[in-house]
């Protein structure tokens, strides 16, 4: 249950920008460049989850009460699940505004989630990752982030913890 709170309260800050927002005005900048700008409505936005284990799950029962539409990959459909299920990380990422990982880490899961998948998110779309740091191209993301190829992003892991790359802290768009 902690792990699925923390990703909603995680995907709620990235797409809200609370984090961003409060550093504007701790460092005076309210007085000085004006309102904050607008950010994302988190209801209502379309969620796609890889991994819909028991974590998984939960992150989605807390988001369904958000409205949110959800849809997942994972090596097979799971039974009765109310959710959509989708073939492919890239095909996923493609039909959401955010991707959450959820899937176990190891050999079998490294860079699950790579270039390719993330360029899929697109310049409006939002990663999440509370699954472990080696489930994501930490490079690609860096990119990704950098370019503008995809809209933020919100991690509680990093592929080498505790090091945590200088790109990734450098950027408003990331918590």
């Amino acid at each position: 249950d902690c792990v699925a709170d923390t990703a909603v309260g995680l995907l709620i800050d990235v797409l809200r920008q609370f984090s961003a927002a409060d550093r504007y005005l701790r460092a005076g900048r309210w007085p000085v460049e004006g309102n904050y700008p607008l950010t994302r409505q988190v209801s209502q936005s379309r969620v796609g989850i890889v991994g819909l284990g028991r974590i998984g799950a939960a992150i989605a029962t807390r988001l369904a009460a958000f409205g949110c539409s959800i849809s997942y990959h994972n090596r097979r459909p799971v039974a009765d699940s109310a959710f959509t299920y989708v073939e492919s990380p890239v095909e996923l990422a493609r039909q959401v505004d955010v991707l959450i990982v959820a899937a176990a880490g190891g050999g079998e899961t490294r860079n699950l989630i790579d270039r390719s998948v993330v360029d899929a998110l697109g310049a409006d779309g939002y990663l999440v990752n509370i699954a472990r740091g080696t489930v994501v191209d930490e490079t690609a993301l860096c990119d990704a982030l950098e370019a503008g190829i995809i809209a933020g992003a919100a991690l509680d892991v990093f592929e080498h913890e505790p090091d945590i790359p200088e790109r990734l802290t450098r950027l408003d768009n990331v918590v």
